[in-house]
């Protein structure tokens, strides 16, 4: 949607021509989240995980990111919560079976990096 909209190829190139916003984030698969903050492309590293199913894991980033900025959590924060929510979906079996709760994912993130 964000090459549509801009008529721009790169993911970066595009976030950069995407005017009206100050903030500004876009998914592409299993590669980092990139987002746009002051005129500059950060990225959110994907979480290493074996996939099973890939079925929802935009939404279950979606529903992870506006969770975690209900809660109050800085951006790019909110964004590395969508992208662990998302691969713990992928690694579950994807779709609604796979979509963790937060107590799930908190233990999921914890076993991960620890």
């Amino acid at each position: 949607a964000l090459r549509a909209h801009t008529g721009v190829q790169g993911v970066a190139e595009a976030l950069l021509a995407f005017d009206g916003v100050g903030e500004v984030a876009v998914t592409d698969g299993a590669e980092p989240v990139r987002y746009r903050r002051n005129g500059t492309i950060e990225e959110v590293p994907p979480v290493p995980t074996s996939v099973v199913n890939t079925l929802g894991a935009g939404d279950v980033f979606h529903g992870g990111a506006a969770h975690a900025m209900a809660e109050g959590r800085r951006f790019e924060e909110a964004l590395a919560i969508g992208t662990a929510a998302a691969a713990y979906a992928c690694a579950h079996g994807g779709g609604r079976v796979g979509a963790p709760t937060t107590d799930q994912l908190d233990g999921w993130r914890n076993d991960q990096w620890n």
